[in-house]
């Protein structure tokens, strides 16, 4: 599946507020060079993307409160592209990714981290996931990690089990560090 660098609004797959229908989505190569893969608004339907190859400089974005489960995936920008969004962005709900890789062999360069949540999350896991040679050039004030940045709040939860973080570090400064989460 490929979309278009200008359709930069739309994502290949949306599951909408309305969905009550659990989806998995299995053995799919995505590719985007801006903008949106999947975004997923359901308060009731949970989405699993299973197997998933996501190429580009796109956006797997979790807006509603089910759950929205990755698993046996991997991200990785195309054509050493910086990117300009994270490749999981959670705004509120439920996060779990296990047994997924972001990154490759080569420097990956990032605008933003590879994963980024809200303080309105209420429930993120990561099992067994890898993140490799994550280069991040974050400019502006933000946060700097290029593996995840998990912005806490009252009721969110976060659990790392198993994961690696290799070669990630944060090269908008003179001195690189891990800034793996």
């Amino acid at each position: 599946m490929r979309r278009n660098s200008g359709d930069s609004s739309v994502a290949i797959i949306t599951l909408t507020s309305d969905s009550i229908t659990p989806l998995t989505l299995m053995n799919v190569i995505m590719i985007v060079d801006s903008g949106f893969f999947v975004i997923q608004q359901s308060n009731k339907a949970q989405l699993t993307l299973s197997n998933i190859e996501f190429i580009g400089a796109g956006t797997v974005k979790q807006e509603g409160l089910a759950l929205l489960f990755i698993e046996y995936s991997s991200f990785r920008s195309s054509n050493n592209i910086s990117t300009i969004s994270p490749f999981v962005q959670a705004i509120r709900g439920q996060l779990e990714i296990n047994s997924c890789s972001f990154g490759t062999s080569l420097q990956t360069k990032l605008g933003q981290p590879a994963i980024q949540t809200s303080s309105q999350c209420s429930n993120i896991k990561f099992k067994q996931t890898i993140f490799s040679n994550l280069h991040s050039i974050i400019a502006n004030g933000e946060q700097k990690a290029s593996g995840a940045v998990i912005e806490m709040g009252e009721k969110t939860e976060v659990e790392f089990t198993d994961c690696t973080f290799i070669h990630c570090i944060d090269s908008s400064s003179d001195i690189q560090h891990s800034t793996g989460a």
